[in-house]
């Protein structure tokens, strides 16, 4: 009934509303002074900011993360998975401020938030690809224009997998793109024609047939190598899909979704390429590393001791 169907709707919205609240700190506390999505900022390093960047038909809500020590970093454009912008996206991008880089994360359920896997598959059906790669690209721009920034790439993982590979195509403003287990199979030719460095990461225990498993992931390389793209691809050999997720509410998810067990070295592995990939295309100041160390030598935090070192 349709009251069954609020009350349905205003249980997920509460759960939402408490979401960030229950995700336990990211960070030694000394460094936080903000949450960010159920993350704690380590604002010694990281600066957060919202806001709205216009684009040709209207305008998209981001995150922007900007390193502290930093002057003139590039920026990444992180693409959110199916589920939103949720803990694990704001993870993974202060771990990619930390290393040195803006980060701007558009958020293209315009605040939507999936806890089940049934929402999320909704929202992402629901997602206008086209749209979705406009977004983007006004990121793109915005960064260009608006920062210090020379440089910028993307970087997106599952359902920003996707959308980071078709934006490689698509948005000629961007400088390196690196897609994690995601692929819209409809584009080959597209792909066949794009013109900046690529990097990729499947797990070969992908079960998402048509979108990262093995087979998806031979056509995508055919279609790479008959356009002559210049890419790198890794496999992983005991991986699934959405091998990179560390934070609580995926690891509870992994069971349910039919995923192997988490696997820090596998990464880590996958981390150490993203970062040397970047480093080697969109020009990371040479002394970001040295600026970061005597802080990071403060965090009594494993693993933001393991990502940074």
């Amino acid at each position: 009934t349709t009251n069954e169907i609020m009350f349905g709707t205003g249980i997920r919205l509460a759960r939402q509303a408490r979401f960030a609240q229950q995700i336990p700190s990211l960070f030694n506390t000394r460094f936080v002074s903000k949450n960010v999505h159920g993350i704690n900022i380590a604002t010694k390093l990281v600066e957060h900011q919202q806001v709205t960047v216009h684009k040709d038909n209207g305008t998209v809500p981001v995150h922007h993360f900007s390193p502290v020590l930093i002057d003139n970093a590039p920026t990444i454009v992180l693409i959110q998975e199916w589920w939103g912008v949720n803990q694990d996206v704001v993870r993974s991008a202060q771990k990619l401020c930390v290393s040195g880089y803006n980060v701007v994360i558009p958020d293209l359920y315009r605040g939507k938030v999936a806890l089940e896997i049934a929402e999320a598959e909704h929202l992402m059906t629901n997602l206008n690809f086209d749209e979705a790669v406009k977004d983007i690209a006004a990121c793109v721009r915005h960064a260009k224009e608006n920062t210090k920034s020379l440089k910028v790439g993307t970087i997106g993982f599952c359902m920003g997998g996707a959308l980071s590979l078709l934006s490689a195509a698509r948005v000629k403003e961007l400088d390196a793109s690196v897609v994690f287990y995601g692929i819209s199979l409809g584009q080959q030719e597209e792909y066949k024609k794009i013109g900046i460095p690529l990097q990729l990461h499947f797990g070969d225990q992908d079960k998402l047939e048509g979108f990262s498993d093995p087979k998806a992931v031979a056509q995508l390389e055919s279609a790479l190598k008959a356009g002559g793209v210049r890419y790198e691809l890794y496999k992983y050999p005991t991986q699934g899909h959405a091998f990179m997720n560390e934070s609580q509410f995926s690891l509870k998810k992994r069971p349910e979704m039919g995923l192997p067990k988490f696997d820090a070295q596998a990464i880590d592995l996958a981390w150490s390429r993203t970062r040397e990939f970047l480093q080697n295309h969109l020009e990371l100041p040479k002394d970001a590393s040295s600026k970061v160390v005597s802080v990071l030598s403060e965090s009594n935090e494993p693993e933001f001791q393991r990502f940074s070192s």
